[in-house]
């Protein structure tokens, strides 16, 4: 975050951030499975007439709360990031991403399920409507 605010400062660059919306539920579940017992109040109304009486289901996403559901969430964000061309910066950080975008120099850190982004307005502005539609 720290190197995205500094890139900002020295360029003269735009500095954007953006939560993502229901960040970790985008992202498929990693690892052995896990069930959960859901409560009484939150059946579907026709469990209550197949006279169930403990159904257990399988996540099948990431949601809060579970210790891996942060990485579940970043690896599935890496992979909408390099879909689009955006080049993990690795030997820097964790979450951090550069694209060249019409001679522009972009820089994308992802924290948790927050954004932050600097460059040319121009060119982030865009940018970040293309990635809206899958991960904002």
């Amino acid at each position: 975050v720290r190197i995205v605010c500094w890139w900002s400062t020295r360029c003269g660059s735009s500095l954007k951030a953006a939560d993502v919306d229901h960040a970790y539920l985008q992202a498929m579940l990693g690892g052995p499975p896990i069930y959960i017992l859901l409560p009484k109040e939150l059946w579907p109304p026709e469990w209550n007439q197949m006279n169930l009486q403990a159904p257990v289901l399988q996540l099948r996403r990431a949601i809060y709360g579970l210790k891996r559901s942060g990485f579940d969430w970043q690896r599935h964000a890496n992979a909408i990031l390099v879909k689009r061309l955006w080049s993990p910066v690795k030997d820097v950080a964790e979450g951090l991403f550069s694209k060249k975008a019409n001679g522009q120099t972009l820089l994308l850190a992802i924290y948790v399920d927050d954004l932050l982004a600097s460059g040319n307005k121009d060119e982030l502005d865009r940018e970040l409507e293309i990635l809206r539609n899958p991960i904002v």
